[in-house]
């Protein structure tokens, strides 16, 4: 649901701010996977273009709709806030934070825009291994259906003991385990 995101211990909860996109979802993935790119800084800073973002979330045209389209994105992602609540005996127990410390952007084409990732959220995230996944893939099968990339996105995260090697024309023999 729009509420929930993906978390290798359970569902993080928004329990403040406005519901997210799957738009807002890409960016943060593209705000995130830039960040990893440069060898996670610890100022958790990410420099961008803001024309970037909008080709990222397949906006045709660039232009003054596109753009505040990304900086809608970007407010939503500083202002939901996500908890990963866990019970604990008798009690819960709650850590919230949104996706987003801080954005920066201007208007003007071209300009460097930056953003600020949630020091709280991303040592939440380098607690699990990352997986890359290919973006034209991943907007393909997102256009086509919504639970199949949820599913490759599982698949292509999930830790399997050994690699398995199937051939392309099966011959009825079990799978190699390389």
């Amino acid at each position: 649901t729009p509420d929930e995101l993906v978390n290798p211990t359970g569902p993080l909860v928004r329990v403040a701010g406005p519901s997210l996109t799957i738009g807002d979802q890409r960016v943060f993935a593209e705000l995130f996977t830039s960040w990893a790119r440069r060898g996670f800084p610890s100022d958790h800073r990410v420099s961008f273009a803001i024309g970037d973002l909008a080709t990222a979330l397949s906006l045709q045209h660039k232009g003054g709709k596109q753009y505040a389209l990304v900086r809608a994105s970007l407010r939503r992602l500083t202002s939901a806030v996500f908890a990963d609540v866990k019970p604990d005996g008798r009690y819960e127990s709650e850590v919230g934070a949104a996706l987003l410390a801080d954005y920066r952007t201007r208007s003007r084409p071209g300009t460097p825009s930056s953003a600020t990732l949630n020091e709280r959220t991303a040592a939440s995230l380098l607690q699990h291994p990352l997986t890359y996944l290919d973006a034209p893939t991943w907007d393909a099968i997102m256009s086509r259906d919504f639970l199949a990339a949820r599913l490759w996105v599982w698949l292509e995260g999930e830790r399997i003991r050994d690699e398995w090697r199937w051939s392309l024309f099966p011959s009825g023999r079990e799978p190699v385990v390389v």
